[in-house]
């Protein structure tokens, strides 16, 4: 498994569901500081790993901002056997990320975060 390949795949998996996520928890009307945003999910990164084992990685994120402060966290988990009888068993920790949010900006259904 190489691992600054996965490391990339999984960052940009999470980033896309993050975004995703809050789009569908933050309603506003107009382009102004979120007042609270807060969510998280739970998906697979298409390929796994990618060749040549192609072990399937799940992640799971949440965030949450309130009162002008923040935070992000995501777990990434693979299973402990590439196949057989364990492969469904997603307990090894392939990756964990934690950051503060600095900002959040609403505009319509979507929320901007930044770090």
């Amino acid at each position: 498994m190489k691992r600054p390949a996965l490391t990339g795949t999984i960052l940009i998996v999470v980033l896309v569901a993050a975004a995703l996520a809050t789009a569908v928890l933050a309603r506003a009307d107009s382009d102004k500081d979120a007042g609270e945003v807060r969510g998280g999910g739970t998906t697979i990164v298409k390929g796994g790993t990618g060749p040549p084992g192609h072990i399937p990685v799940l992640t799971k994120f949440a965030l949450h901002w309130r009162g002008g402060e923040g935070g992000f966290e995501c777990l990434a988990l693979a299973p402990n056997s590439p196949s057989g009888p364990n492969s469904g068993q997603f307990e090894t920790n392939a990756m964990y990320v934690t950051g503060k949010i600095t900002s959040v900006k609403v505009r319509g259904e979507t929320a901007v975060l930044e770090p």
